[in-house]
Order: structure tokens, then sequence, then C-alpha cells
């Protein structure tokens, strides 16, 4: 038992030295840079910034784009810090070396950041609609837009029957998304089983039927056919071919006196 207790001891003494090493290495900074995954946040600053311009903002409203922009990047970094939080377990056995898992950041502090950041998205998306432009009036769609991000968040890390319960309720709807407004399906029916048919009538009908039929096979047939018919007449004897020799000359000198 006391053995036990003093390699207990040993391996947390041992756990608190490297955690504080890599505190001093690095900086707590570094760590939640992992945990919200930051590289990819220039992917969300880019995508917004698109649809931003794609809904006909004009690059002027540059205090709308920074509040719809730093929306999308605290719900992506609620996103983020949760899915660890609820994942934790996961984690300690898959991906150890995260930031939770390892010991790096309290799970307890990640959590709270996490749900925090979910109304400031809202509060920024909200307010970014909220602002006054020359070409577009007050607006509450940011606003609902980031709820609905953050009912998803909800439903895919905390209650993830959510939407599977939410796609059978709506199942014509949720099937006909699915599959991509059957595109797939039409252009199938429409363009290649038709595709397909004519090839196959093209290499049963005239490839097989007619190429191959009167050409290189009909060509091979009657080589075939006339090698039997010249091996009928080699019969060996002599008269034989004295025979095939006059015939030929009786017709040479027919043809030459015609």
């Amino acid at each position: 038992m006391t053995l036990r207790v003093s390699e207990g001891l040993i391996d947390l003494a041992t756990r608190n030295l490297k955690l504080n090493s890599d505190l001093r290495t690095h900086g707590p900074l570094f760590h939640w840079a992992q945990l919200v995954r930051l590289p990819n946040v220039f992917t969300v600053i880019a995508d917004v910034s698109a649809g931003f311009l794609l809904v006909g903002q004009s690059p002027e409203s540059s205090l709308r784009w920074l509040l719809v922009v730093l929306a999308g990047i605290a719900l992506y970094w609620a996103g983020m810090i949760l899915n660890d939080v609820f994942d934790l377990d996961i984690d300690r056995v898959e991906r150890p070396n995260r930031p939770l898992p390892a010991g790096k950041i309290c799970p307890v502090r990640a959590r709270w950041i996490g749900w925090s950041l979910v109304p400031i998205g809202i509060l920024l998306g909200t307010l970014s609609g909220m602002l006054p432009s020359e070409s577009h009036p007050p607006t509450w769609l940011p606003g609902i837009l980031a709820v609905v991000l953050a009912a998803a968040i909800y439903a895919y890390i905390l209650k993830p029957d959510v939407p599977a319960k939410f796609a059978s309720a709506i199942a014509p709807v949720h099937n006909f998304v699915f599959h991509k407004w059957y595109f797939d399906e039409l252009y199938n029916a429409i363009f290649v089983k038709p595709a397909f048919w004519f090839g196959r009538q093209f290499w049963k009908l005239g490839d097989q039927g007619t190429i191959d039929r009167f050409g290189p096979n009909g060509v091979a047939w009657a080589v075939q056919r006339g090698a039997v018919a010249a091996k009928s007449v080699q019969s060996g004897y002599l008269y034989t071919y004295a025979l095939i020799m006059l015939l030929g000359l009786i017709a040479a000198t027919t043809y030459a006196l015609l």
C-alpha cells in the first residue's frame, strides 16, 4: 500500500514538473491557441468576409464587417472549446496530448469560457445587423443566424440525438436536401443511363455485330475455311498435282485467248 502511494506521488510530481516546464516553455496562451485551433481562424475570417461581400455589403462597411467576423470567431472558438470539454474522456485515451487531457488548461475554466463565447457571438452578430447603413436597413437576420449557429453547437455537442430527431420529424425535406435536390439521380437518369445504353448498342451491334463480324473475324473465318479447302486437295499424289497444274494451264490459256 505504501509503495503504491509513493509511486502515485512520484507520478503526480513528475506530471507537475512536466506541466510547469511546458508552461515555462510555451506559456498558457500557446495552449489556448491549441485548444481553439488558432490557425483555422483565418479560414473563418475568409469565409465570413466572402459571405459579407456576396450579400451586397460594400467594403466601406468596415465596422459591420468587423462585428460579423468577430461573431463568427466567437462562435467558432466556442464550438472548438466545448467540443474538447465534452470529449475529454475520449481525448484522454485517443488524444492525450491535447491541452485539456494533458492538464495544461483547467476543464472548468475552459467550459466557462466556451459557454461565455456563445452569447458574445450572438450579441456581436445582432449588433452587426443593427448598425445604420445607407444601403441596408437594420435587420435581425445576423442575430438570428448567430442563434442558429449557437443551437447547432448545442445540438451537435451536448445533445447529438437532437439532429437525428429533427431530421426524422421533417423526413421529406431532410431527404430532399440530403440527396442534393436529387440532382445526381436526375443526371444519372437523363444522361448517364442513356449514354450507357447507346454505348452498349454501338458495342453489340456496331462493333461486334458489324465491324468484327465482317472485318477481322470475317477475314479470319474466310482464311480458315480456305485453308481447310486447300488442305483437302493436298493428297500427296503426283497425278493430283499434275491435274491441278493442267487445269491451271487450261484456265490461263483460255483467259489469254479470250
